[in-house]
């Protein structure tokens, strides 16, 4: 597939052959999304509604009733995963909180390199009543950058092509806070561009903190690459690592 948009001039542009079928491939796992109203769960041990789905090996995600597009709540939600590849469930992960420890839920996990069939279990905190949405958001690419002048990433950048199916919500930045996997030194500069070259997003952390950085997102009109262009606020210096996922 050609491209029409090069990195030339800039810091890295690629995507391996065994990534971009790697990707191809996730693009067509359905981002899940099921609602539920529960009470008297126990801290979702017991009367929960569960989901079952699969997580592609090593793949990083993030399941929840706050920070994923389309999650919501109502009360205290707990949210618990397990794993089904040995037949009987195993817990791996739970949340009772989000990342910015709000009452909704969020799991952080990534997938060990045998993991596949996932169950997730949503309940409410102790023996309250709640109700939500839980969402599932899929890592499609991490990467470690470190750069200076380049003028709001315009020049010297380190850039990822990522494959997105339409309709899907894309995310992206450096902000831990926002984004399992993200990080960030300095004031990071971000560019998202579609197959055309027209920027679609940008993320800043001129202005703001990680703490009150909103989350970037773009919904793919196309299912095709789309660009990530990685640089500094100006021509500072800055590093850190780019998440992108599809929500």
């Amino acid at each position: 597939m050609a491209l029409s948009i090069l990195a030339s001039g800039c810091g890295e542009a690629w995507l391996v052959d065994e990534e971009q079928h790697e990707e191809l491939g996730e693009a067509h796992d359905a981002l899940a999304l099921f609602a539920f109203n529960a009470n008297t769960t126990s801290d979702a041990t017991v009367n929960t509604a569960n989901f079952n789905f699969n997580i592609s090996p090593n793949r990083a995600v993030m399941i929840g009733t706050t920070g994923i597009a389309g999650a919501s709540a109502s009360g205290d939600t707990y949210l618990r995963l397990f794993s089904l590849d040995s037949g009987t469930p195993v817990e791996v992960a739970a949340a009772n909180d989000g990342p910015g420890g709000s009452m909704s839920a969020q799991i952080r996990y990534t997938a060990p390199p045998t993991g596949w069939s996932f169950q997730v279990r949503a309940g409410c905190d102790g023996s309250s009543a709640c109700s939500g949405v839980v969402a599932i958001a899929r890592n499609r690419s991490l990467f470690a950058y470190s750069a200076s002048n380049t003028s709001y990433a315009a020049a010297n950048t380190t850039d990822r092509y990522v494959y997105f199916s339409a309709g899907e919500t894309i995310s992206f930045g450096t902000c831990s806070n926002v984004l399992y996997g993200a990080r960030r030194t300095g004031q990071t500069y971000l560019r998202l561009y579609d197959r055309n070259g027209v920027q679609v997003a940008t993320d800043s952390a001129e202005v703001q903190g990680c703490s009150e950085m909103p989350k970037t997102t773009h919904v793919a009109a196309l299912s095709d690459y789309y660009l990530v262009r990685a640089g500094c606020v100006g021509n500072l210096s800055c590093s850190g690592t780019v998440a992108v996922y599809a929500e």
